[in-house]
């Protein structure tokens, strides 16, 4: 791993710890329990997911406390019936209630069928060596603390009262109702930093890959990450307390998808989605099963639905329907777990399909403008013919300009066969060449009649073009446009040179260097700014070829030439394209071009 890569786990880590000191500091501390101690507040059983364990725990809680103090348990009647009687004899009964108390807790019990829990009970019972009178009452007194239990165990519930101590049976309740004990949780804060600095270094790892190893994206890229992990599982560390669900794996995932590329979006949200339904809720394992299903259907989900959307409203339905899905996948966990379905739940789930999408949209300018990240928003924004500079094009340069949408409408195809981001190449190809806006007539698309160069030096018509590169970087700073535009119009013609004026440079017997009539790059580094050079280079070629264009061998003997000279000369040795992309980049240009030349034959009237 680079030093880059270590500073992000580091930070990674160090945001972790520093979130769960703060959580545990601020909330769980102040409202935690200590066995022995007075409770700080009044609990109550906020569930009924794990309610057989509660009446489990709350009768073995009962047994010891039968033991120590039966005033607190049984009711005036037994109470009053047991005092009565010698000591050795109401020890013995006591003593015999408790130890069936938790011999029923221990068992099965049907607590929805009365006459099972009481045969269940007198068949613990008459098996103690005591007389019948002894046994009826001993019957009464298990029978009793049984439905109290019951009762006790139902949603709403008391489980403790502020001011009451806390035993060992309370506290097991508690627990497994999700409360949270006062002293810090070291074996949690360990496993968790454990993964969380595992899961960071393979994150480190697909982005390295996703950017082709390029630094400059790097910091900005894993700084978005790093912050919606962060206020995704802050808020939902701080609302797991309550046990409450707002499908942050669902808003996690969905934003990664928005902005990143599929591969690496698909691993960073499945992974930190389980990993922080795990942090979250590992007191509680029904919750944390169900977001641990809703990071699993997010990535997938995601993967599915949440690319190639062309307009804003597309977008807003796909979202809808992610959540949606979401949201009806995760009553299904619920209610697999025995939760009680009411209204309250649908209708919550119901809101969270609506709003989330409004608010996943809301926030994308934010990451944009903060983080530099590329969402469909800002491509459709950019790609729109009322953008400022797309309608400079169109009334000062206008071949310009209809090159700049041919280019954008071959690489795109292209693109979307090789599974990369439509939008994402048709946007940099419209505004590849805003540099010629400075000098528009010294372009040949934008000539009309007299050629300006034929007054000119070679060195001095090269100078002009080869600024257009330079001319257009100023003017993409200019008017505030994406970092990933600048790529596009730096690396459309790499290093390569401007052989006809360098040729002619040299017959007019010029001693000049080659690298004053080459571009000064750098050469493509990613696949989407290689398809643009490509595709440039294939309308330049196209347009010369006239009606030769009509001859699919000759149309395909000029792509094939112009993707060869890229080739040999170098242009393409940062891209990652295989001999299988080669082929169809070919075959998508061949048959975009095609389908734009094509025209009706006329026939006489």
């Amino acid at each position: 791993m680079d030093p880059q890569g270590g500073w992000f786990v580091l930070l990674a880590v160090t945001l972790f710890a520093l979130g769960v000191l703060s959580n545990w500091w601020l909330i769980e501390r102040p409202r935690g329990f200590m066995v022995g101690e007075p409770a700080p507040v009044t609990y109550r059983i906020r569930t009924s997911w794990l309610r057989g364990l509660g009446v489990k725990d709350v009768m073995l809680g009962t047994a010891k406390v039968l033991l120590e103090s039966p005033e607190d348990v049984l009711s005036p009647r037994l109470l009053g019936l047991i005092m009565s009687m010698d000591g050795p004899r109401r020890g013995r009964i006591i003593t015999s209630s408790a130890a069936v108390v938790e011999m029923a807790a221990a068992g099965r019990l049907d607590l929805s069928d009365r006459r099972s829990v009481e045969a269940a009970i007198w068949s613990m019972v008459d098996r103690l060596q005591m007389d019948q009178g002894d046994k009826n009452v001993v019957f009464q007194v298990v029978l009793e603390v049984v439905e109290s239990a019951e009762s006790a165990g139902s949603v709403g519930s008391v489980i403790a009262y502020e001011g009451q101590m806390i035993n060992d049976g309370l506290a097991r309740l508690l627990m497994s109702e999700g409360y949270r004990d006062r002293s810090f949780p070291w074996k949690r804060f360990a496993w968790s930093l454990l993964a969380v600095m595992a899961w960071s270094a393979m994150s480190w790892s697909l982005f390295s890959r996703s950017t082709g190893g390029r630094d400059d994206m790097k910091p900005r890229q894993w700084c978005f990450v790093l912050s919606v992990v962060i206020l995704c599982w802050g808020v939902q560390l701080v609302l797991s307390f309550w046990l409450m669900d707002l499908m942050f794996p669902a808003a996690l995932a969905s934003w990664l998808f928005l902005t990143l590329p599929v591969a690496p979006a698909f691993g960073l949200s499945l992974g930190w989605g389980i990993v922080g339904a795990i942090i979250c809720f590992v007191y509680f394992p029904p919750l944390a099963a169900v977001q641990v299903v809703q990071a699993v259907l997010s990535s997938g989900l995601g993967y599915v639905l949440l690319k190639g959307s062309t307009s804003r409203l597309s977008l807003l339905g796909r979202l809808v329907s992610y959540f949606a899905l979401i949201a009806v996948a995760s009553i299904f966990v619920r209610w697999g777990f025995g939760a009680p379905m009411d209204m309250n739940l649908f209708l919550t789930y119901g809101v969270l399909s609506l709003l989330c999408p409004s608010l996943i949209l809301a926030l994308l300018p934010l990451w944009e403008r903060l983080f530099g990240v590329i969402s469909p928003l800002m491509l459709m924004e950019l790609s729109h013919p009322s953008s400022a500079l797309l309608k400079r094009l169109q009334l000062e340069a206008p071949g310009t300009y209809h090159h700049c949408l041919t280019v954008g409408t071959i690489a795109e195809e292209a693109a979307e066969r090789l599974g990369l981001e439509g939008l994402l190449v048709r946007a940099g190809a419209y505004y590849h060449d805003i540099g010629k806006l400075r000098r528009p007539k010294f372009f040949i698309e934008n000539q009309v009649g007299e050629n300006v160069h034929d007054g000119l030096s070679p060195s001095l018509s090269a100078l002009v073009i080869l600024s257009h590169v330079k001319d257009g970087l100023e003017m993409a700073d200019q008017y505030g446009l994406p970092d990933f535009v600048k790529d596009f119009i730096s690396e459309h013609h790499g290093t390569t040179c401007l052989a006809y004026f360098y040729r002619k440079a040299k017959s007019m017997g010029e001693d000049v260097p080659i690298e004053q009539f080459s571009y000064p790059g750098p050469p493509p580094r990613s696949r989407e700014t290689a398809l643009v050079m490509l595709a440039d280079s294939v309308e330049a070629a196209a347009k010369s070829m006239g009606s030769k264009l009509d001859d699919p061998s000759e149309l395909e003997g000029m792509v094939e030439e112009v993707i060869k000279s890229k080739l040999d000369s170098h242009q393409l040795d940062q891209v990652d394209f295989t001999i299988q992309d080669m082929r169809i980049i070919r075959d998508s240009f061949v048959k975009t071009l095609r389908s734009m030349r094509h025209t009706r034959a006329v026939r006489p009237v």
